[in-house]
């Protein structure tokens, strides 16, 4: 039976219906596939930027080791030229490498707050850095005691601290720790410490690159101690933070008289909270790597020990390092 114009035109509709229908989800899925690939590409260079910073800020850290070993043997050779030297007191070293660079600080862990070793007679050194960051006298007191709180073996808690009874009535219930820190990141689980406080933000700095848990000692040392840190100790002037700080490196000082001949007798007052040590043998390494053309960068951070036969480990390592150089 022959079929009908009507019907071999219905029937060419639907040939070209399913073509076209053919084409559609053919387009669809190339579409698909080139979209995949696109961002697999993008992340393909993106995880290569990222490795490429991520090499060039451990690159800072063995340079600023290399840097360490050269400063202690002209230390120990009385080199009269220090020009050489790095300082250990957060300036900031930038080299190129290849088509990137890198930045490092160094800072003598002796120049820092030692948490740990924070006492209620002591306690003002946080309060008062904590105060010039941009805390209030509530916030800085209440972290502060909780602090010491946090690492006492009793649980009594100070005035504006806290102890077991708080943090287990907190929406995840934890118990105070009643020993001493591990690392400076146990501070956020301490009452009233956040992560802007610890690490900083577009407005304020961060305390954690100004304290330690490693130096073991009750004061900071002036002569390697940063400016944030020298502003820190009760009775220091503004004028002569910026004279101790530019004093750093051979013309450090040696002894009370140097610091009773530019203060004068508030140098009493001062060493409850100071020393004038020499170059401890514990530092931090802060390195951030950067590719050219970039604004954001890798960060890594590492604690180091010196050792007497010129070698040397490390006491903490952390890679990427949250918080940038500030």
């Amino acid at each position: 039976m022959t079929r009908g114009p009507g019907i071999r035109q219905q029937e060419r509709g639907f040939a070209l219906m399913a073509v076209v229908w053919i084409i559609t989800l053919l387009s669809v899925i190339v579409l698909s596939f080139a979209a995949m690939a696109k961002t697999d590409a993008y992340a393909t260079m993106g995880f290569k930027e990222s490795m490429e910073q991520k090499y060039l800020a451990e690159a800072g850290i063995q340079r600023a080791i290399v840097e360490l070993m050269h400063r202690r043997a002209l230390k120990m050779g009385n080199a009269a030229d220090t020009t050489a030297m790095i300082k250990t007191d957060r300036t900031a070293y930038t080299r190129q490498l290849g088509t990137g660079s890198y930045t490092f600080r160094v800072t003598d862990e002796s120049s820092k707050i030692d948490i740990n070793a924070l006492t209620d007679k002591t306690a003002i050194l946080l309060i008062n850095l904590l105060r010039n960051f941009g805390s209030s006298e509530e916030e800085a007191n209440t972290i502060v005691d909780s602090i010491l709180d946090w690492k006492d073996a009793d649980d009594a808690h100070r005035l504006n601290g806290a102890e077991n009874s708080y943090y287990m009535s907190l929406p995840a219930p934890y118990t105070a720790k009643n020993a001493s820190f591990e690392t400076l990141e146990e501070l956020i689980l301490v009452k009233g410490m956040t992560r802007d406080v610890l690490y900083g933000n577009e407005k304020r700095k961060g305390i954690i690159h100004f304290i330690t848990v490693h130096s073991g000692a009750v004061t900071v040392n002036m002569n390697t101690a940063p400016k944030e840190v020298l502003m820190a100790i009760p009775h220091m002037t503004e004028g002569l933070a910026n004279t101790i700080f530019m004093r750093h490196g051979a013309d450090a000082m040696a002894s009370q008289q140097d610091l009773t001949a530019m203060i004068g007798l508030s140098y009493k007052e001062i060493l409850h909270y100071a020393s004038l040590g020499g170059d401890s043998n514990t530092l931090t390494i802060e390195s951030v790597g950067h590719k050219a053309g970039k604004k954001t960068g890798f960060g890594v951070k590492a604690v180091i020990t010196l050792d007497a036969n010129g070698s040397f480990k490390y006491l903490y390592y952390k890679c990427p390092s949250t918080g940038s150089l500030q």
